[in-house]
């Protein structure tokens, strides 16, 4: 089913709508962390953990509230209308953090945090700076999870089978390669700090429009967080999602360079092509792309290729620096990271043929 503008309009408003009670808490809690003495953050601000408490189950309970309105008209845009089986309590919601923690320890941090750092020298305005960021952060993102938490909810309540997830540019990398992907409902809601990306209930995928076109959001300049050899790499054609994805599982080798083990599973199918290649006598320097083959061919590979592959076989290759004995080991052979493959290359054809067999490059 293709989503309609509508579903985006409706989805754009209930994102605007919890950013905005993120920032007005946001907005309470600095009021009332200015009225700290900076000499004793902590003895100064727990007088005030029950107003901050108060403020912050405030907000969430109107995020909460606001859920099962949105799930009803967002499905209403996709020409789906259903009777929830339950309603949103939206107490349910309110006074805990998403992971179930009580509130006050949370907001006891930003002071504890401020009087550790001015213990060790820390100017006062940076200690009360660090106090106010940390609040800022909580209000934004435990908000938003109050809305996505009971959006969810909401979503199951009208046994809606997934949801969709959409963002609001400028983003990090990471939420603008998930947007727009369908999720089942009982999947995780993946967040950072400071995230405000939304859930769009959807029976199934509803089209194009909630997707984010990465390349071109990061050539607008509209991600954030990504490196200059990163930007390089997409900007070459690179899938964003394997360069992003590749960070997960980064490890540095003893020669400095760095590789990962994370998303070799499509490029791995191009690094045994290429193997496959030499070991028939192909000439270095080759593209591998998506490697397919027939029951045919892999009947002659493996013929060809299955005492080599086998277990504990040993084999001789032959090297610039002459031949050498080796055993096949089944283990996946991290790829390397994007800043070695841009630094090593001779040029920018040579940077796109060695990202293309590492799958970096679709």
């Amino acid at each position: 089913m293709a989503t309609t503008q509508a579903t985006l309009d409706v989805a754009t408003r209930y994102r605007a709508d919890l950013a905005a009670l993120g920032e007005q808490a946001a907005l309470l809690l600095a009021r009332l962390w200015r009225q700290i003495d900076p000499a004793d953050p902590v003895g100064t601000w727990t007088p005030l953990l029950a107003q901050a408490v108060g403020a912050f189950s405030a907000a969430q309970l109107v995020a909460a509230s606001m859920a099962d309105a949105y799930v009803a008209e967002v499905l209403a845009s996709q020409g789906v209308v259903r009777a929830p089986a339950a309603r949103v309590i939206p107490e349910s919601f309110a006074g805990t953090g998403a992971a179930g923690t009580e509130l006050a320890p949370l907001l006891r941090i930003p002071a504890q945090r401020a009087a550790y750092a001015l213990d060790r020298g820390a100017p006062t305005a940076t200690t009360l700076d660090l106090g106010r960021s940390l609040l800022a952060m909580y209000a934004r993102t435990e908000i938003a999870d109050a809305g996505r938490t009971s959006t969810a909810a909401a979503g199951v309540a009208r046994r809606v089978t997934g949801y969709v997830r959409a963002l609001r540019a400028p983003s990090c990398a990471r939420c603008a390669i998930l947007a727009g992907r369908w999720y089942r409902y009982s999947a995780g809601f993946d967040r950072h700090p400071h995230c405000d990306c939304v859930n769009v209930p959807a029976e199934n995928d509803i089209g194009d429009e909630l997707v984010t076109d990465t390349l071109a959001a990061v050539r607008a300049g509209n991600v954030n967080g990504l490196s200059r050899a990163e930007r390089q790499a997409i900007d070459l054609g690179a899938d964003p999602s394997q360069v992003v994805n590749a960070r997960d599982g980064m490890t540095t080798a003893a020669d400095g360079r760095r590789y990962t083990a994370t998303g070799t599973t499509r490029p791995g199918a191009r690094i045994l092509a290429r193997d496959m290649a030499r070991t028939a006598g192909a000439e270095p320097g080759l593209t591998y792309r998506n490697f397919t083959v027939s029951r045919t061919e892999l009947a002659r590979f493996e013929a060809q290729y299955g005492p080599l592959l086998a277990r504990g076989r040993t084999f001789t290759q032959t090297t610039t620096s002459g031949d050498r004995t080796s055993a096949y080991r089944f283990t996946r052979t991290g790829r390397p990271s994007v800043e070695d493959i841009l630094a090593s290359s001779t040029s920018p054809d040579d940077a796109v043929r060695v990202l293309t067999n590492f799958g970096y490059l679709l």
